[in-house]
């Protein structure tokens, strides 16, 4: 995975304190931005636009993230992981392009096609009661944080559950293959990433297997 870069945009002007904020990774990102909203009196100044582009109160600025005792309950756990630039003023001129990125929002209650990340033409399918993996055919999952708010974004820890048209929950049988329809069977947002998901040789099923993590990782895609 490469480093992620978001810009942080001065709410007060358009001309000072803008920032280059450059993540360890996209999940890293995401993290600080739930992060962010876990001390209401700097969430309060802060907005989220998109992946990519935040903005900022200076009141509460950016830049003191590694120094400032109101971000101390949340900012020992992205040292390392995070790094901060100050950029020109507009009056500079001079300003780094971050490199363009294809993004899927992470957002709990929205709805995915999910694929595997080492060959991208696979993707889930729903199909006869069950989940499959299908280089011809896609199914669209809504993806919701079990005790998150529709809207909010979704990191690796969060308990998800998955569903289907018409509302048709996801679960795992005992074989341990996905079926439909079912109980609203509790997965983690990582498991997608960290290989819990692997395909059937035989019959190209897609089953839950959180132990092995030697499976397929999968992305989501709008």
């Amino acid at each position: 995975m490469t480093v992620f870069y978001a810009y942080i945009h001065n709410i007060n002007d358009d001309n000072t304190t803008r920032v280059l904020m450059v993540f360890a990774n996209r999940e890293t990102a995401d993290e600080w931005w739930r992060a962010i909203l876990t001390i209401p009196n700097v969430a309060s100044a802060y907005q989220r636009i998109s992946p990519q582009f935040y903005v900022h109160d200076t009141r509460c600025n950016v830049l003191e993230f590694f120094t400032n005792d109101r971000f101390r309950p949340i900012s020992e756990a992205f040292r390392g992981r995070l790094f901060l630039t100050l950029l020109h003023d507009r009056g500079g001129r001079e300003f780094p392009i971050i490199p363009p990125l294809s993004i899927t929002d992470h957002v709990s209650g929205n709805w995915f096609f999910i694929r595997s990340v080492s060959k991208p033409s696979l993707y889930w399918h729903y199909a006869s009661g069950g989940i499959v993996a299908s280089d011809t055919k896609r199914t669209q999952f809504q993806i919701k944080g079990r005790t998150l708010q529709d809207g909010t974004i979704m990191i690796k820890d969060d308990l998800i559950t998955l569903t289907v048209a018409e509302r048709r929950n996801v679960d795992v049988n005992r074989s341990g293959n996905l079926v439909v329809p079912g109980v609203a069977r509790e997965f983690r947002f990582g498991d997608f990433a960290r290989g819990a998901f692997a395909v059937d040789a035989g019959d190209d099923a897609i089953a839950y297997d959180p132990v092995s993590l030697r499976n397929m990782r999968w992305e989501l895609v709008d």
